[in-house]
Protein backbone atom coordinates (compact mmCIF):
# COMPACT_ATOMS: atom_id res chain seq x y z
CA UNK A 1 0.00 0.00 0.00
CA UNK A 2 1.44 3.43 -1.27
CA UNK A 3 1.77 6.16 1.77
CA UNK A 4 0.01 9.20 2.23
CA UNK A 5 0.97 11.36 -0.17
CA UNK A 6 2.64 14.45 1.20
CA UNK A 7 0.45 17.10 0.48
CA UNK A 8 -2.48 15.00 1.70
CA UNK A 9 -0.51 14.09 4.77
CA UNK A 10 0.49 18.02 5.52
CA UNK A 11 -3.64 18.64 4.82
CA UNK A 12 -5.16 15.86 7.37
CA UNK A 13 -2.62 17.40 10.28
CA UNK A 14 -3.44 21.14 9.44
CA UNK A 15 -6.99 20.21 9.98
CA UNK A 16 -6.11 18.26 13.17
CA UNK A 17 -4.80 21.57 14.37
CA UNK A 18 -7.38 23.82 13.10
CA UNK A 19 -10.27 21.88 14.51
CA UNK A 20 -8.34 21.88 18.09
CA UNK A 21 -8.23 25.91 17.93
CA UNK A 22 -11.85 25.66 16.79
CA UNK A 23 -12.92 23.56 19.48
CA UNK A 24 -11.11 25.73 21.92
CA UNK A 25 -12.19 28.94 20.92
CA UNK A 26 -15.65 27.23 21.59
CA UNK A 27 -15.22 26.93 24.95
CA UNK A 28 -13.85 30.80 25.10
CA UNK A 29 -16.17 34.08 25.67
CA UNK A 30 -17.09 34.92 22.09
CA UNK A 31 -17.82 38.68 22.47
CA UNK A 32 -13.66 38.97 23.61
CA UNK A 33 -10.74 39.24 20.84
CA UNK A 34 -9.08 35.16 20.86
CA UNK A 35 -5.58 35.03 19.85
CA UNK A 36 -4.74 32.37 16.97
CA UNK A 37 -2.55 30.99 18.74
CA UNK A 38 -3.07 28.41 21.03
CA UNK A 39 0.27 28.86 23.72
CA UNK A 40 -1.19 32.62 23.31
CA UNK A 41 -4.99 31.76 24.65
CA UNK A 42 -3.50 29.42 27.69
CA UNK A 43 -1.95 32.78 28.84
CA UNK A 44 -5.17 34.34 28.75
CA UNK A 45 -7.25 35.63 31.77
CA UNK A 46 -9.64 32.52 33.27
CA UNK A 47 -12.69 35.13 33.03
CA UNK A 48 -12.16 34.30 28.84
CA UNK A 49 -13.90 31.17 29.96
CA UNK A 50 -17.46 31.97 28.42
CA UNK A 51 -18.64 29.66 31.58
CA UNK A 52 -17.67 32.23 33.89
CA UNK A 53 -18.96 35.34 34.99
CA UNK A 54 -16.90 38.16 36.15
CA UNK A 55 -17.14 37.04 39.89
CA UNK A 56 -16.99 33.43 39.55
CA UNK A 57 -13.68 34.22 37.70
CA UNK A 58 -12.44 36.43 40.87
CA UNK A 59 -13.38 33.88 43.57
CA UNK A 60 -11.69 31.40 41.63
CA UNK A 61 -8.27 33.61 41.69
CA UNK A 62 -8.78 34.59 44.97
CA UNK A 63 -8.99 31.01 46.75
CA UNK A 64 -6.43 29.21 44.38
CA UNK A 65 -4.21 31.98 43.35
CA UNK A 66 -4.44 31.59 40.04
CA UNK A 67 -4.93 34.11 37.47
CA UNK A 68 -4.10 33.01 33.58
CA UNK A 69 -5.76 29.44 32.25
CA UNK A 70 -2.21 27.60 31.96
CA UNK A 71 -2.19 28.72 36.16
CA UNK A 72 -5.82 27.03 36.51
CA UNK A 73 -4.49 23.83 34.74
CA UNK A 74 -2.04 23.32 37.31
CA UNK A 75 -4.88 22.72 39.86
CA UNK A 76 -4.46 19.46 41.19
CA UNK A 77 -7.79 17.49 42.34
CA UNK A 78 -6.48 17.33 45.91
CA UNK A 79 -6.54 21.22 45.85
CA UNK A 80 -9.77 20.97 44.62
CA UNK A 81 -11.47 18.81 47.27
CA UNK A 82 -9.52 20.51 50.26
CA UNK A 83 -10.86 23.69 48.98
CA UNK A 84 -14.39 22.17 47.67
CA UNK A 85 -16.65 23.92 50.78
CA UNK A 86 -15.31 27.42 49.96
CA UNK A 87 -15.82 27.43 46.66
CA UNK A 88 -19.58 25.93 47.04
CA UNK A 89 -20.19 28.70 49.69
CA UNK A 90 -19.55 31.29 47.37
CA UNK A 91 -22.04 29.83 44.61
CA UNK A 92 -19.98 27.80 42.55
CA UNK A 93 -20.76 24.07 42.29
CA UNK A 94 -17.41 21.73 42.77
CA UNK A 95 -18.95 20.15 38.97
CA UNK A 96 -18.88 23.58 37.25
CA UNK A 97 -15.39 24.26 38.19
CA UNK A 98 -14.24 20.79 37.67
CA UNK A 99 -15.29 21.12 33.82
CA UNK A 100 -13.20 24.58 33.92
CA UNK A 101 -9.94 23.24 34.86
CA UNK A 102 -10.76 20.44 32.46
CA UNK A 103 -11.33 22.96 30.44
CA UNK A 104 -8.17 24.76 31.11
CA UNK A 105 -6.16 21.49 31.26
CA UNK A 106 -7.47 21.22 27.38
CA UNK A 107 -6.40 24.03 26.28
CA UNK A 108 -2.58 23.73 28.20
CA UNK A 109 -1.89 20.57 26.54
CA UNK A 110 -3.17 22.04 23.46
CA UNK A 111 -0.75 24.22 23.27
CA UNK A 112 1.91 21.61 23.41
CA UNK A 113 0.34 18.85 21.58
CA UNK A 114 1.50 17.58 17.75
CA UNK A 115 -0.44 15.43 15.64
CA UNK A 116 1.47 11.95 15.27
CA UNK A 117 1.76 10.97 11.93
CA UNK A 118 -0.67 7.77 12.21
CA UNK A 119 -4.50 7.75 13.55
CA UNK A 120 -4.98 7.37 16.95
CA UNK A 121 -7.49 4.88 18.78
CA UNK A 122 -8.25 4.94 22.66
CA UNK A 123 -9.33 1.49 23.99
CA UNK A 124 -11.32 2.10 26.93
CA UNK A 125 -13.77 0.06 29.15
CA UNK A 126 -14.11 -1.51 32.62
CA UNK A 127 -11.61 -3.53 33.95
CA UNK A 128 -11.29 -6.94 32.93
CA UNK A 129 -13.78 -6.01 29.83
CA UNK A 130 -10.93 -8.11 27.65
CA UNK A 131 -9.09 -4.74 26.43
CA UNK A 132 -5.92 -6.33 26.03
CA UNK A 133 -6.87 -9.48 24.99
CA UNK A 134 -8.59 -7.78 21.95
CA UNK A 135 -5.63 -5.72 21.46
CA UNK A 136 -3.47 -9.07 21.70
CA UNK A 137 -5.72 -10.65 19.19
CA UNK A 138 -5.81 -8.39 17.20
CA UNK A 139 -2.16 -8.30 16.70
CA UNK A 140 -1.99 -11.79 16.05
CA UNK A 141 -0.27 -12.81 19.50
CA UNK A 142 -3.07 -14.09 21.89
CA UNK A 143 -1.25 -15.21 24.84
CA UNK A 144 -3.09 -17.52 27.54
CA UNK A 145 -5.39 -15.34 28.68
CA UNK A 146 -5.05 -16.75 32.00
CA UNK A 147 -1.75 -15.06 31.68
CA UNK A 148 -2.88 -10.95 31.09
CA UNK A 149 -2.05 -9.11 33.30
CA UNK A 150 -4.54 -5.33 34.54
CA UNK A 151 -3.66 -2.99 32.61
CA UNK A 152 -1.67 -0.06 34.79
CA UNK A 153 -2.61 3.43 33.66
CA UNK A 154 -2.48 4.04 30.06
CA UNK A 155 -0.70 1.54 27.66
CA UNK A 156 0.42 2.93 24.06
CA UNK A 157 1.32 0.61 21.34
CA UNK A 158 1.63 1.06 17.53
CA UNK A 159 0.57 -1.29 15.10
CA UNK A 160 1.80 -1.19 11.46
CA UNK A 161 -0.23 -1.93 8.96
CA UNK A 162 2.17 -1.60 6.00
CA UNK A 163 3.28 1.65 5.54
CA UNK A 164 0.08 3.09 7.85
CA UNK A 165 0.65 3.74 11.33
CA UNK A 166 -2.19 3.00 13.88
CA UNK A 167 -1.33 4.06 17.32
CA UNK A 168 -3.58 2.27 19.83
CA UNK A 169 -3.90 3.87 23.47
CA UNK A 170 -5.32 1.38 25.77
CA UNK A 171 -6.54 2.87 29.05
CA UNK A 172 -6.92 0.44 32.01
CA UNK A 173 -10.20 0.29 33.31
CA UNK A 174 -9.11 -0.12 37.17
CA UNK A 175 -11.25 2.10 39.41
CA UNK A 176 -8.26 4.20 40.18
CA UNK A 177 -7.50 4.70 36.38
CA UNK A 178 -10.59 5.38 35.61
CA UNK A 179 -10.62 8.37 37.79
CA UNK A 180 -7.53 9.81 36.40
CA UNK A 181 -8.79 9.82 33.33
CA UNK A 182 -11.87 11.71 34.32
CA UNK A 183 -9.78 13.98 36.00
CA UNK A 184 -7.06 14.76 32.82
CA UNK A 185 -9.33 13.47 29.98
CA UNK A 186 -6.98 16.10 27.74
CA UNK A 187 -4.52 13.71 27.75
CA UNK A 188 -6.31 10.65 26.49
CA UNK A 189 -9.11 12.24 24.36
CA UNK A 190 -6.95 14.65 22.37
CA UNK A 191 -6.80 14.29 18.81
CA UNK A 192 -8.50 11.05 19.25
CA UNK A 193 -9.74 9.60 15.80
CA UNK A 194 -11.90 6.81 17.00
CA UNK A 195 -12.80 5.55 20.39
CA UNK A 196 -13.82 1.86 21.05
CA UNK A 197 -15.42 1.27 24.37
CA UNK A 198 -15.40 -2.54 25.24
CA UNK A 199 -18.66 -3.89 27.34
CA UNK A 200 -18.08 -6.89 29.17
CA UNK A 201 -20.81 -9.14 28.20
CA UNK A 202 -20.45 -11.89 30.63
CA UNK A 203 -20.66 -9.54 33.49
CA UNK A 204 -24.23 -8.71 33.79
CA UNK A 205 -23.49 -7.18 37.43
CA UNK A 206 -21.59 -4.53 35.91
CA UNK A 207 -23.81 -3.82 32.80
CA UNK A 208 -24.94 -0.38 34.87
CA UNK A 209 -21.04 0.40 35.97
CA UNK A 210 -20.22 0.25 32.34
CA UNK A 211 -23.09 2.54 30.76
CA UNK A 212 -22.58 5.02 33.75
CA UNK A 213 -18.74 5.40 32.58
CA UNK A 214 -19.98 5.44 29.05
CA UNK A 215 -21.90 8.35 29.73
CA UNK A 216 -18.85 10.26 31.42
CA UNK A 217 -16.75 9.89 28.88
CA UNK A 218 -19.52 11.39 26.74
CA UNK A 219 -19.92 14.34 28.69
CA UNK A 220 -16.48 15.45 28.92
CA UNK A 221 -15.48 14.56 24.92
CA UNK A 222 -18.85 16.46 24.19
CA UNK A 223 -17.83 19.43 26.37
CA UNK A 224 -14.39 19.65 25.32
CA UNK A 225 -15.93 19.97 22.02
CA UNK A 226 -13.99 17.03 20.19
CA UNK A 227 -15.36 14.69 17.98
CA UNK A 228 -13.81 10.97 18.07
CA UNK A 229 -16.24 7.97 16.86
CA UNK A 230 -17.50 5.59 18.81
CA UNK A 231 -17.67 1.96 18.16
CA UNK A 232 -19.01 0.12 21.35
CA UNK A 233 -18.21 -3.69 20.96
CA UNK A 234 -20.32 -6.01 22.89
CA UNK A 235 -17.41 -8.18 24.55
CA UNK A 236 -16.95 -11.94 25.03
CA UNK A 237 -19.90 -12.78 23.09
CA UNK A 238 -18.11 -16.25 22.54
CA UNK A 239 -20.18 -18.40 20.42
CA UNK A 240 -20.45 -21.07 22.94
CA UNK A 241 -22.27 -18.78 25.00
CA UNK A 242 -24.87 -18.40 22.54
CA UNK A 243 -25.98 -21.88 22.90
CA UNK A 244 -25.08 -22.28 27.04
CA UNK A 245 -26.92 -19.18 27.73
CA UNK A 246 -30.60 -18.95 26.06
CA UNK A 247 -30.77 -15.74 27.08
CA UNK A 248 -27.69 -14.23 26.07
CA UNK A 249 -29.01 -12.81 23.06
CA UNK A 250 -31.62 -11.39 24.86
CA UNK A 251 -28.55 -9.24 27.04
CA UNK A 252 -27.22 -7.69 23.74
CA UNK A 253 -30.46 -6.80 22.47
CA UNK A 254 -30.60 -5.24 25.75
CA UNK A 255 -27.58 -3.57 26.06
CA UNK A 256 -28.08 -2.29 22.54
CA UNK A 257 -31.02 -0.32 23.56
CA UNK A 258 -29.71 1.03 26.42
CA UNK A 259 -26.93 2.16 23.95
CA UNK A 260 -28.94 3.80 21.49
CA UNK A 261 -30.90 5.74 24.36
CA UNK A 262 -27.28 6.74 25.94
CA UNK A 263 -26.52 8.25 22.06
CA UNK A 264 -29.61 9.78 21.80
CA UNK A 265 -28.23 13.06 23.81
CA UNK A 266 -25.26 13.54 21.67
CA UNK A 267 -24.36 14.14 17.96
CA UNK A 268 -21.45 11.83 18.04
CA UNK A 269 -20.94 9.19 15.23
CA UNK A 270 -21.42 5.42 16.89
CA UNK A 271 -21.70 1.78 16.25
CA UNK A 272 -22.67 -1.39 17.94
CA UNK A 273 -20.69 -4.24 17.16
CA UNK A 274 -20.60 -7.91 18.78
CA UNK A 275 -16.95 -9.28 18.97
CA UNK A 276 -15.10 -11.90 20.68
CA UNK A 277 -11.17 -13.01 20.67
CA UNK A 278 -12.93 -17.16 19.69
CA UNK A 279 -14.56 -16.36 17.03
CA UNK A 280 -11.93 -15.27 14.34
CA UNK A 281 -14.89 -13.94 11.32
CA UNK A 282 -16.55 -11.63 14.01
CA UNK A 283 -13.11 -10.63 15.33
CA UNK A 284 -11.77 -9.54 11.97
CA UNK A 285 -14.82 -7.86 10.74
CA UNK A 286 -14.99 -5.98 13.89
CA UNK A 287 -11.48 -5.07 13.16
CA UNK A 288 -12.17 -3.94 9.61
CA UNK A 289 -14.83 -2.23 10.72
CA UNK A 290 -12.89 -0.11 12.92
CA UNK A 291 -10.49 0.68 9.92
CA UNK A 292 -12.97 1.75 7.60
CA UNK A 293 -14.06 4.02 9.76
CA UNK A 294 -11.32 5.31 11.35
CA UNK A 295 -9.67 6.14 7.74
CA UNK A 296 -12.54 6.88 5.76
CA UNK A 297 -15.08 8.61 8.03
CA UNK A 298 -13.24 12.06 9.39
CA UNK A 299 -12.11 13.08 5.72
CA UNK A 300 -14.83 12.45 4.19
CA UNK A 301 -16.75 14.54 6.44
CA UNK A 302 -14.40 17.61 6.68
CA UNK A 303 -12.99 17.47 2.87
CA UNK A 304 -15.77 17.43 0.19
CA UNK A 305 -12.99 18.34 -2.66
CA UNK A 306 -13.46 15.34 -5.37
CA UNK A 307 -10.06 14.64 -5.23
CA UNK A 308 -9.67 14.09 -1.70
CA UNK A 309 -12.96 11.61 -1.83
CA UNK A 310 -11.58 9.70 -4.68
CA UNK A 311 -8.41 8.79 -2.84
CA UNK A 312 -10.33 8.30 0.39
CA UNK A 313 -12.26 5.68 -1.40
CA UNK A 314 -9.33 4.01 -3.14
CA UNK A 315 -7.76 4.21 0.53
CA UNK A 316 -10.91 2.59 2.01
CA UNK A 317 -10.66 -0.10 -0.47
CA UNK A 318 -7.05 -0.69 0.35
CA UNK A 319 -7.24 -1.12 3.99
CA UNK A 320 -9.98 -3.66 3.75
CA UNK A 321 -7.96 -5.43 1.64
CA UNK A 322 -4.71 -4.97 3.92
CA UNK A 323 -2.63 -7.96 4.03
CA UNK A 324 -0.51 -7.09 7.31
CA UNK A 325 2.63 -9.06 8.02
CA UNK A 326 1.00 -9.77 11.85
CA UNK A 327 -1.98 -10.96 10.81
CA UNK A 328 -1.83 -12.25 7.52
CA UNK A 329 -3.30 -15.63 7.20
CA UNK A 330 -7.30 -14.03 8.83
CA UNK A 331 -6.51 -10.63 6.73
CA UNK A 332 -6.63 -13.15 3.63
CA UNK A 333 -9.17 -15.27 4.60
CA UNK A 334 -11.54 -12.27 5.91
CA UNK A 335 -10.46 -10.52 2.41
CA UNK A 336 -12.24 -13.41 0.36
CA UNK A 337 -15.14 -13.37 3.23
CA UNK A 338 -15.97 -9.69 2.20
CA UNK A 339 -15.76 -10.74 -1.32
CA UNK A 340 -17.77 -13.68 -1.72
CA UNK A 341 -21.27 -13.09 0.21
CA UNK A 342 -22.18 -16.74 -1.16
CA UNK A 343 -19.03 -18.14 0.15
CA UNK A 344 -20.16 -17.13 3.65
CA UNK A 345 -22.89 -18.57 3.53
CA UNK A 346 -21.32 -21.73 3.30
CA UNK A 347 -18.20 -20.46 5.90
CA UNK A 348 -21.00 -20.00 8.41
CA UNK A 349 -22.51 -23.91 7.62
CA UNK A 350 -18.50 -24.99 8.12
CA UNK A 351 -17.87 -23.67 11.30
CA UNK A 352 -21.53 -24.84 12.72
CA UNK A 353 -20.84 -28.39 11.51
CA UNK A 354 -17.12 -28.71 12.25
CA UNK A 355 -17.34 -30.97 14.72
CA UNK A 356 -19.42 -33.55 13.07
CA UNK A 357 -18.47 -35.44 9.88
CA UNK A 358 -20.41 -32.97 7.79
CA UNK A 359 -17.22 -30.76 7.01
CA UNK A 360 -15.60 -33.05 5.39
CA UNK A 361 -18.70 -33.55 2.99
CA UNK A 362 -19.19 -30.26 2.58
CA UNK A 363 -15.96 -29.43 1.48
CA UNK A 364 -15.98 -32.28 -0.81
CA UNK A 365 -18.93 -30.97 -2.20
CA UNK A 366 -17.20 -27.90 -2.89
CA UNK A 367 -14.14 -29.41 -4.48
CA UNK A 368 -15.91 -31.52 -7.20
CA UNK A 369 -18.20 -28.18 -8.14
CA UNK A 370 -15.58 -27.67 -11.07
CA UNK A 371 -18.12 -25.05 -12.42
CA UNK A 372 -17.29 -22.35 -9.46
CA UNK A 373 -15.09 -19.21 -10.44
CA UNK A 374 -11.68 -19.52 -9.52
CA UNK A 375 -12.11 -17.31 -6.41
CA UNK A 376 -14.47 -19.82 -4.94
CA UNK A 377 -11.60 -22.78 -4.89
CA UNK A 378 -9.31 -20.76 -3.81
CA UNK A 379 -11.37 -19.43 -0.67
CA UNK A 380 -12.16 -23.20 -0.29
CA UNK A 381 -8.06 -24.12 -0.35
CA UNK A 382 -7.21 -21.17 2.13
CA UNK A 383 -10.27 -22.53 4.27
CA UNK A 384 -9.21 -25.81 4.42
CA UNK A 385 -5.77 -24.93 5.75
CA UNK A 386 -7.15 -22.62 7.87
CA UNK A 387 -9.41 -25.61 9.70
CA UNK A 388 -6.75 -28.25 9.56
CA UNK A 389 -4.02 -25.47 11.78
CA UNK A 390 -6.95 -25.03 14.23
CA UNK A 391 -7.41 -28.41 14.95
Amino acid sequence: MADLPHSIRNLTSGLVKELTRENIKKLLDPTKKIPSNVIEISNLDINYFKDLDAQESKTISDIFGVKTIRELADITYRQLVEKSIRIQKMGISQGKLELMITAAKYISKAARYRPPEGQKIVLVGLDNAGKTALLNAIKNEIMDISQLKPTQGMQRQTLHLKEQKLYIFELGGQEVYRKNYLAEPEKYVLGTDLMVFLIDMQDQDRYNAALEYLEQILDIIKYLNEKPEFIILLHKSDPNIFKLEPLFREKIDYISSKIKKIFQSYSFQYSIQISSIYNIINLTKSFQYILKKLFAGELERELESREVIEFVSKLVEMILNIESDVTKELSTLSENLYQMKEEFTYLKKLILFEKTGAIKETISTLETNKSGISSREMFIKELKQFLIKKE
